[in-house]
């Protein structure tokens, strides 16, 4: 995914599913499914239920996205 072609959109993480992916739902309570960006698995970066995180999404897909940034 190019840097032209996403929107980052600040959500909630709702659900942990297994095969490390989550449910997040965004600010205007719309729910993506979403895997973990490399670089925050590189740094081991925990993500659990209730943590507030950035997601970039696609305009061609709104179902799923990438967790780009874990907000504190």
């Amino acid at each position: 995914m190019s840097n032209i072609d996403k929107m980052e959109i600040d959500g909630s993480i709702t659900k942990v599913i297994k095969g490390a992916k989550y449910e997040v739902t965004l600010e205007n309570n719309h729910k993506v499914i979403c895997t973990v960006a490399g670089k925050l698995r590189m740094h081991k970066i925990n993500l659990v239920l209730g943590d507030n995180a950035t997601v970039a999404i696609s305009p061609y897909d709104l179902t799923k996205g990438i967790i780009i940034w874990r907000n504190k």
